[in-house]
C-alpha cells in the first residue's frame, strides 16, 4: 500500500512516518509541506491513500481539497485533522473524502482508518461522529423507525454506492431509489448524503 501525506507540520509528519514504519506492506511514497508539492507528487505518484491536513493556512485548504478531488477523482483521501467543526467534515465529506478522523486518535484507530480507506470503506473516529450527530434531537425519537427496505438502503449509500448501482442491486428504478433517500433524509431529519452516512457509523448499520 503505497501513502502520500499532506501536512505542513514537522511533528505530524515525522509521527505518521514512525506509526506506517511498523507496518510491513505500507510504502510512505512521499510527503507534502503544501498545495504546490502535493500537486507535483500526485502527478507523479498514484497512491492508494493520501493523508491529508485540508485546515492548515497557507498550505493546505478546503479549496486545496476540491482542485484534488477533481482532479484526482478516483483518490482515496484520509483525513486527519484537529479541524472538527461539523461545516467543514460535510464540506470535505461532500468533496470526495473518504475517512476522517481527529489528530488525538490512537494509533489502532489510525491503521484502521488507513486499510478501510484503501478499500473504498468509508471510517470515521467517534468524536467526529458526535460531533455532527450526537446532539441530534430526533435520534432520541421513540417514534422514528426505518422500514426493512430503507435500512438496506441507508447501508448501501454508507458503502458508498451510487444511486444508479443500487438500483440495480435492488432491481428497482432510479426514481424509486431517489423517492426512498429523500423520505430518509427527511425522517431522519438529515439534510445531506453525508450526514446519513455518519447516521449509518454511529448506529452501527457499518463499520466505524
Amino acid at each position: 500500500m503505497n501513502i502520500v501525506i499532506a501536512d505542513r507540520d514537522f511533528l505530524i509528519k515525522t509521527g505518521l512516518k514512525c506509526l506506517l514504519s511498523k507496518k510491513s506492506g505500507i510504502e510512505l511514497t512521499a510527503t507534502a509541506t503544501c498545495y504546490a508539492e502535493l500537486k507535483d507528487i500526485l502527478r507523479l505518484h498514484h497512491p492508494d491513500v493520501l493523508i491529508m491536513d485540508f485546515d492548515q493556512e497557507g498550505a493546505f485548504s478546503l479549496d486545496d481539497l476540491a482542485l484534488i478531488t477533481r482532479k484526482h477523482p478516483g483518490l482515496k483521501i484520509l483525513v486527519i485533522s484537529n479541524n472538527g467543526h461539523k461545516h467543514d467534515i460535510l464540506t470535505a465529506l461532500e468533496l470526495g473524502v473518504t475517512s476522517y478522523l481527529l489528530k488525538e486518535c490512537a494509533e489502532d484507530e489510525i491503521f484502521d482508518a488507513i486499510y478501510s480507506t484503501a478499500k473504498g470503506e468509508k471510517f470515521f473516529c467517534a468524536k467526529i461522529v458526535e460531533n455532527i450527530l450526537g446532539k441530534h434531537p430526533q435520534e432520541s425519537c421513540d417514534g422514528l423507525f426505518l422500514t426493512e427496505r430503507e435500512l438496506e438502503i441507508v447501508k448501501l449509500v454508507a458503502q458508498g454506492y451510487t444511486t444508479a448501482k443500487i438500483a440495480d442491486m435492488l432491481c428497482r428504478s432510479i426514481h424509486t431509489i431517489n423517492t426512498h433517500r429523500k423520505n430518509i433524509l427527511n425522517k431522519l431529519g438529515l439534510n445531506n448524503p453525508s450526514e446519513l452516512v455518519l447516521y449509518a457509523v454511529r448506529r452501527g448499520l457499518v463499520a466505524a
